[in-house]
């Protein structure tokens, strides 16, 4: 499905006065729960029923997620969207980040390795051929086809788990994925991802979609969306008084929401560096990128030993940072029913979630951030909805998908789910220490 990732938006205006603190008062702190003996990690594995699934197993076309994922790479241009820059630095703008980002969430499991076909293809049709939405009677060329079609006299697939087909990101943006099977000369390949599929306003050069790649081959790995294809988070009601509505996504595979803060809430406050200033930027929108511990468990890269599936009336667990937990425990869940379990895991400022460069013209950059504070993310899994149909949600929110505020929960802070109740007791800087009370 469409993914707009990959480019970094100029921060919000410049605020001189002092910020807001908006962080809210931590409650009182529950009465700690005895700890638990976990039960059979099976018992928080829900099987899916769709073909690409956010339970268990992964679709039998699914790339591996252990080894070597092979991944042939093609690019694609157009007569009248033609690429006035190499493949090589087309490249450079995709590639690395993809592989280093999947690599790194796989805790190293993963070797992503990336063929190149260098040299544009040329279709032999226009871009709206292609890249246009398909109209009612009216069948559109599908490009990565056509692109496969073009490179098959001069490339051998043999042996490739995906093809991803790049567009000039000059003229386009996004992406998409396809489990269809193409037919080559070696043999049938059945997932294709395809980069900046929607046309934009025209650059001088090549854009960032590292981010696009990594989102387009996670589904390649199995992996369902998470966000709604209904656009329902690109249509805010009114934000309260004094308050704006604040974009935010947890993981690569876009679990959404928005919450309401003061436009001077400084956990949304950075430096940016101008020449010979520094001015304070406030940032709408955060993209905690760091890969949810449910979807690294799907992929086998979180091993039974850091997963404590929890059956009994109350337990207490320490979490580790999801982006680097090593050995401790990565993931709590709680089976709510065949199909749905109830998730818990930690979030830093490390990783993917330790901030994001911005660079802008005239020298001018600074780190925007992408957590507004450190915490626990409580969310549930339903893995009997498909893509766009939210099979995953967050916990705690006023019933519509927004929140009066950030999400994570801080020490102190408490959620309650399907009559478990999850509470943060503590905080000791590397880790995070939860109880799940249910009720009754």
């Amino acid at each position: 499905m469409a993914r707009a990732l990959g480019l970094v938006e100029k921060p919000a205006t410049v605020e001189d006065e002092p910020a807001e603190d908006t962080q809210p008062p931590p409650t009182a702190e529950p009465d700690p729960s005895p700890t638990a003996t976990a039960a059979d990690p099976a018992a928080c594995r829900p099987r899916g029923t769709t073909d690409t699934t956010a339970g268990f197993p992964l679709p039998d076309w699914a790339a591996p997620s252990i080894g070597t994922m092979r991944v042939a790479v093609l690019f694609l241009d157009f007569h009248d969207a033609r690429a006035t820059y190499s493949t090589e630095a087309e490249a450079a703008h995709g590639l690395p980040y993809a592989e280093e980002y999947l690599q790194a969430a796989s805790y190293g499991r993963l070797d992503v390795e990336f063929v190149a076909l260098h040299g544009w293809l040329r279709a032999p049709l226009s871009a709206d051929d292609y890249v246009r939405q398909t109209v009612v009677g009216e069948v559109r060329v599908n490009p990565e086809v056509e692109a496969v079609r073009l490179a098959d006299p001069v490339f051998d697939f043999t042996g490739y788990h995906a093809v991803m087909t790049v567009l000039p990101s000059a003229h386009f943006g996004a992406g998409e994925f396809s489990s269809q099977d193409v037919r080559t000369d070696e043999g049938v390949i059945g997932s294709m991802a395809w980069i900046n599929t929607a046309a934009h306003s025209e650059l001088d050069g090549p854009e960032a979609w590292g981010d696009t790649a990594a989102h387009e081959l996670a589904h390649s790995l199995g992996l369902s969306d998470l966000y709604p294809y209904d656009g329902r988070y690109d249509r805010l009601p009114e934000a309260p008084d004094d308050k704006r509505w604040m974009q935010s996504e947890f993981g690569l595979m876009g679990l959404r929401t928005a919450f309401a803060a003061s436009p001077r809430d400084r956990r949304l406050s950075f430096e940016l560096r101008l020449p010979g200033r520094t001015v304070t930027v406030y940032n709408y929108s955060l993209n905690a990128l760091e890969m949810l511990a449910w979807s690294r468990w799907q992929l086998g890269w979180l091993s039974e030993s850091q997963i404590r599936c929890i059956n009994a009336p109350a337990a207490t667990v320490t979490l580790g940072p999801v982006a680097d937990p090593r050995d401790s425990v990565a993931m709590a869940a709680v089976p709510l029913s065949e199909t749905e379990v109830l998730v818990m895991e930690s979030r830093r400022r490390i990783g993917y979630d330790a901030g994001r460069e911005y660079r802008g013209d005239d020298g001018v950059a600074g780190i925007l951030p992408v957590l507004a504070h450190e915490g626990v993310l409580v969310y549930t899994v339903d893995a009997s909805l498909d893509s766009g149909q939210l099979p995953a949600r967050l916990a705690g929110d006023r019933g519509d998908g927004l929140f009066d505020d950030y999400p994570l929960l801080t020490r102190g802070r408490q959620v309650t789910v399907r009559g478990h109740t999850i509470a943060v007791m503590a905080d000791h800087g590397d880790t995070h220490t939860v109880t799940i009370t249910k009720a009754g």
